[in-house]
């Protein structure tokens, strides 16, 4: 608390003054955590005073809130990219970030409990910087980053505002920023060491070295130049948490045929089973390093209000399988393999509303980048409709990813259409020749999006056999073998179990 208490007097937080009358001063406590590393040690005990933001009203005491962060996609494409061009990747971290934001609203705190000035009791903290906890304090931390990168020569990449590029006399170098998280991908040591200096003079910043633990993911080095991105030591918590550890390890994440029924009330034995923060922990796992488990953990997120004996089962089931293949992660190396796509559809495949699964996977240099899997918010009368909604969900991801790469400055131009692999001859059909028949005409006009850019040659529509399509493991539950072959296309796994 000493050190908090410190770091808020460097950064002159507030200054202590009577409140005008009728104002009601906001309160704040003080919150504990412990740091961990990538094995799940602690590291670091550490005290935050934040401001009990909830009592803010709008219009008050903060208007606008919202603030950019970068997706992990985002992440996953920069590292491929830096591996493949054996750029330097490293991470960093802005001390106090938030402290750093200028308020422009007036607004009163209480003074810190056990921390109040003696003889001045009756005064309160007036606020001069974003204190953790304020409804603001996040953009107001965005928009004094944005000001110096851009005044110390970054320029923010258009397409996605956590991402900046500069060139200096010695190469070139981009920055993710995830709040106060920054990644940096530099093309030498030289490049490196300005980038540094840069965000030194800038902010107090603590630099880790060579990318190895970041967002609760693991960077694994190897000696070829490749990368591994995995969270062994989040399965391992997630299992002792939910009392898995010895629990018998499965090949699959999910019966090959699961009868889920919706629609029903939760019993109030199956209510006191921690269902909702089971599946929460598995998604963040599914969308960070494990696509192989997307399907799985979307299809139970489908019951978080109506769940089940069997959804809870379910559920374990996939600790089970990620108990076999804790080690799996998405492996970065290098590769010539352009940027390709596969997409798939599994029709009708909800019994509640027949609705259908849609589900894509990007690679990029053979290693994926981006994968979805979810229900399409339409319902579609046709297998060819599904597969036709599902290639038009990828050519949008790819669009993005197009204008991204390129605008990246770093010599890389996708000048060939990207190659979206689909099962469905109907649905490429569909894409290439702009005809609408009577039983195709009512489709929505958005999906239509993927025709343009067919005849724009962004991308290319590929024919596959439905044995060869990786993103099928997106869309439903499969044999082992079936499971396995998809998943050693997509995962370095090492052995199933």
């Amino acid at each position: 608390m000493e050190e908090e208490m410190e770091n808020l007097r460097e950064h002159e937080t507030w200054t202590l003054e009577e409140p005008p009358k009728g104002t009601k001063p906001i309160q704040c406590k003080w919150v504990l955590r412990k740091k961990v590393n990538a094995t799940g040690e602690v590291t670091r005990y550490k005290a935050r005073l934040v401001a009990k933001g909830y009592a803010q009203q709008k219009g008050i005491d903060y208007e606008d809130v919202y603030s950019p962060t970068s997706s992990f996609d985002t992440i996953r494409l920069l590292v491929a990219l830096g591996v493949q061009m054996g750029w330097i990747l490293e991470q960093a971290d802005v001390k106090c970030a938030y402290l750093y934001g200028q308020l422009k609203e007036e607004i009163y705190m209480e003074q810190p409990s056990g921390f109040v000035c003696t003889g001045s009791e009756h005064l309160c903290c007036k606020l001069k910087k974003s204190i953790y906890g304020l409804k603001q304090s996040g953009r107001c931390w965005n928009k004094l980053l944005d000001q110096r990168l851009r005044s110390s020569g970054f320029k923010r990449n258009p397409v996605d505002p956590c991402v900046y590029g500069i060139t200096l006399r010695s190469g070139r170098a981009i920055i993710c920023v995830y709040v106060d998280d920054i990644l940096t991908i530099s093309q030498n040591e030289d490049v490196s060491k300005a980038v540094k200096e840069l965000l030194s003079a800038n902010f107090e910043c603590k630099f880790a070295g060579q990318v190895s633990y970041l967002l609760g993911v693991e960077f694994t080095h190897d000696r070829d130049g490749g990368l591994t991105l995995s969270q062994k030591a989040y399965v391992e918590r997630l299992l002792k948490r939910f009392n898995m550890e010895n629990a018998k390890s499965v090949a699959t994440p999910m019966e090959a045929r699961p009868n889920f029924q919706g629609e029903q009330a939760v019993s109030r034995d199956v209510e006191k089973l921690p269902y909702r923060e089971l599946v929460g922990g598995l998604l963040y796992l599914s969308q960070r390093t494990r696509p192989d488990i997307a399907f799985s953990v979307g299809k139970l997120s489908q019951f978080c209000s109506n769940y089940t004996k069997q959804h809870w089962d379910a559920a374990k089931r996939i600790l089970r399988y990620l108990k076999a293949t804790k080690h799996a992660g998405v492996k970065y190396k290098r590769n010539s393999e352009p940027l390709t796509a596969f997409a798939d559809a599994d029709w009708a495949s909800c019994n509640g509303d027949r609705k259908s699964i849609s589900g894509y996977i990007v690679f990029l240099h053979g290693s994926p980048i981006a994968w979805r899997s979810n229900k399409q918010t339409s319902i579609a009368l046709s297998t060819m409709e599904a597969e036709y909604i599902a290639v038009s969900d990828c050519t949008r991801e790819l669009t993005w990813m197009k204008e991204f790469i390129e605008r990246l400055n770093i010599g890389q131009v996708l000048s060939k259409p990207i190659s979206i692999m689909c099962d469905s001859q109907a649905a490429i059909a569909h894409a290439n020749n702009c005809i609408d028949k009577s039983r195709t005409k009512h489709i929505a006009i958005r999906y239509h999006f993927v025709r343009d850019k067919v005849n724009d040659g962004v991308v290319e529509l590929v024919y596959v056999p439905s044995s060869e399509n990786i993103a099928d493991v997106l869309t439903k539950p499969l044999s082992r073998r079936q499971h396995q072959a998809h998943v050693e296309r997509m995962l370095d796994v090492g052995t199933i179990a």
